[in-house]
């Protein structure tokens, strides 16, 4: 998970790009990558299918995968209306996998899921031309 963290956080995204600029950060990127190789190689060995669809909704594993040897990812990037995207974020949703205590997602001003919608989207552009 820390990992996982290290790459896929959208504060990252501009590594991304040039991740030879930061060296510790590409050594991280590599050791990932070869983790999601070994889990999806895993996955179509015992599925036996050739097409494995993952419904993760987060764009970042979907760019480290674009640039992970032995896995040729096709993208399906889904736009939602940024207005129900605003009020989504801005309602007091239940956390329905916590089971101890009730505690909530994070609220977002319009202004906060504004940023946090275009920050999606953003991926979406690297993918599409790299």
């Amino acid at each position: 998970m820390r990992l996982k963290s290290a790459i896929t956080r959208y504060r990252h995204w501009p590594w991304h790009l040039a991740p030879a600029l930061r060296p510790p950060f590409r050594n991280a990127f590599v050791s990932y990558s070869n983790y999601l190789e070994r889990v999806y190689a895993a996955i179509k060995s015992v599925s036996g299918c050739t097409v494995i669809v993952d419904n993760s909704h987060d764009p970042m594993p979907a760019l480290v995968l674009h640039r992970t040897p032995g896995i040729r990812p096709k993208v399906l990037h889904l736009v939602r209306d940024s207005r129900g995207v605003a009020f989504s974020l801005a309602r007091y949703v239940l956390r329905i996998e916590t089971t101890m205590a009730q505690t909530y997602m994070p609220r977002y001003s319009s202004a906060q899921a504004s940023m946090e919608w275009v920050t999606a989207s953003l991926w979406a552009l690297q993918t599409s031309t790299a």
